[in-house]
């Protein structure tokens, strides 16, 4: 099932996308590990959602900032874990790089009934300390996962009803410094490959 959903995520993502206005004449790169769809892309629709300090996160946390965003959940047996392991590679290949400065890692829970910000607040510092862990409630998640293309679907478990699992997208987006999506990136994920693409994106678009 997870299958199915990530594919069918990564197309409507690609779609809503290509719908929007261009910005100005720049064309998409070529990336290694992903698409790039900055030439294309419309900016994110408002969203209002808590960070792990309980602070507001926005869309005015996205300005001026490269930002992986992955959707998931803390309770994620194995997907989650791995994709956030990853992107701390990531964040380590870009400690000396110009682009560090300039680049954050938000990971957005779609699991806000046990992902409180104070349970976001231990479980992504394990990965990395300057991670960002956000999360809403369910209409401001699915105003948001929906206009991205992103789905989730809880798996109920009628023996233990807490212990239930969330099936969800397993892409990887990177919004640009102007609140733009600006790539999507595929499972699975290369911290090599990803770190590059970025900087490809950042030398490209970097002062757009």
């Amino acid at each position: 099932m997870l299958l199915a959903v990530v594919a069918l995520a990564a197309g409507s993502t690609v779609g809503w996308l290509l719908q929007g206005d261009r910005l100005g004449n720049r064309e998409p790169l070529a990336l290694q590990a992903g698409t790039s769809l900055l030439g294309h892309a419309r900016a994110l629709p408002a969203f209002t959602l808590v960070d792990h300090n309980g602070n507001p996160f926005d869309n005015d946390r996205l300005t001026g900032k490269w930002t992986f965003i992955y959707f998931g959940y803390t309770h994620c047996p194995d997907i989650c874990p791995t994709t956030l392991s990853t992107l701390a590679q990531v964040a380590q290949r870009l400690e000396n790089d110009e682009v560090s400065k300039d680049t954050q890692f938000v990971f957005v829970s779609v699991d806000p009934e046990r992902d409180t910000p104070q349970v976001l607040a231990g479980y992504v510092v394990y990965f990395n300390p300057d991670f960002i862990g956000a999360t809403g409630d369910k209409q401001a998640l699915a105003q948001l996962t929906s206009s991205l293309g992103i789905l989730y679907a809880k798996v109920e478990d009628p023996s233990n009803p807490e212990n239930y699992l969330v099936d969800h997208s397993g892409s990887v987006l990177l919004a640009g410094p102007g609140g733009e999506l600006a790539a999507v990136f595929s499972a699975p994920h290369d911290p090599a490959l990803l770190a590059a693409d970025l900087r490809s994106l950042y030398k490209a678009y970097g002062s757009y």
